[in-house]
């Protein structure tokens, strides 16, 4: 019979806890934490998920209170890469497809809160004009003519939405544009 020496264990391999692969951290999904976790670096490393928009046919949307009334503790926050939390960001789950490709169901999307278009980013929240009563909200691209906004999704099964600009109304009818995928973990432009 062969004689098995025992093995000293500074000459094993250290076990397998190795950084995952870039592919592995690519399909992780965003990070969630309770706001007692995210509270020391609250709008510079994580963002609040506010609700859910539509991504198809608008709805009564964006389920956010009062935002002088906003209770922090209430909701779930979301770890952002560097450069995307601020004071005027927000995250929003989308429940829809109108906006496949380039943003699924069930995709978290980090929005800046604006009510003029941006440049070089036509991703939106559009708001009915009704919004300040209780209107509706969805996800689209912003195209603009001299007489209108005209909202469209990516997904051609869906219509356009266009809304007529009104005689003295300077405020485009949109609560914020897109910046970054947070699922795809991709800028959006």
């Amino acid at each position: 019979t062969e004689r098995v020496e025992p093995q000293n264990m500074m000459s094993l391999p250290p076990p397998s806890v190795s950084k995952p692969a870039e592919s592995e951290m690519e399909d992780a999904p965003p990070v969630l934490v309770e706001y007692a976790e995210a509270a020391e670096q609250a709008y510079i490393h994580f963002l609040p998920v506010i609700g859910d928009v539509a991504a198809g046919v608008p709805f009564h949307g964006i389920g956010v209170e009062d935002q002088d009334h906003f209770d922090p503790t209430e909701y779930q926050w979301a770890e952002c890469p560097k450069g995307f939390a601020n004071s005027r960001s927000y995250v929003l789950r989308i429940t829809g497809d109108s906006m496949e490709p380039t943003i699924s169901k069930g995709d978290l999307v980090i929005w800046e809160y604006h009510r003029h278009a941006q440049r070089g980013r036509d991703i939106v929240v559009m708001a009915d004009v009704k919004f300040i009563e209780g209107g509706e909200c969805a996800v689209k691209r912003l195209r603009e003519t001299e007489d209108a906004w005209i909202f469209t999704s990516d997904n051609s099964t869906y219509h356009d939405v266009t809304i007529p600009k009104e005689q003295g109304q300077d405020q485009y009818p949109i609560l914020g544009v897109a910046v970054y995928n947070l699922t795809a973990q991709r800028k959006l432009t």
